[in-house]
């Protein structure tokens, strides 16, 4: 899971940096509740772009009922993808950076099913 969202971040130049420590060995429940902190404290909250990213993510996450581990994924995914596209105004440019994102945010999650199983 971390892999999934650190290899998102960095492929859209996105500064998360997660601290390992206070997350090995964890059980998953508490595993995804550290990690999602640990993303949280990198959004910069006080940007009405990056605040209203994070809860559009969220809620679309949320919205389809996917199971925890999967859920925080794709919010995580979600608030990547939003992130990029915030700022550019161009709407056209916009939809192909979200579609650029989308495709690679696929690759990556069938990537990690092959592994996984």
């Amino acid at each position: 899971m971390s892999w999934a969202v650190l290899d998102m971040a960095k492929q859209v130049g996105f500064p998360l940096v997660l601290d390992r420590s206070k997350l090995d060995h964890l059980p998953l429940c508490t595993y995804i509740k550290q990690l999602q902190k640990q993303f949280e404290a990198h959004v910069d909250t006080d940007s009405l772009s990056d605040g209203m990213a994070l809860l559009v993510a969220a809620q679309l996450a949320d919205s389809r009922s996917l199971p925890n581990a999967i859920a925080l994924i794709d919010a995580l995914l979600l608030y990547v993808q939003f992130s990029c596209i915030a700022t550019i105004e161009d709407e056209d440019a916009a939809q192909k950076v979200a579609a650029e994102m989308i495709a690679r945010q696929h690759a990556t999650l069938e990537k990690i099913a092959r592994i996984y199983s």
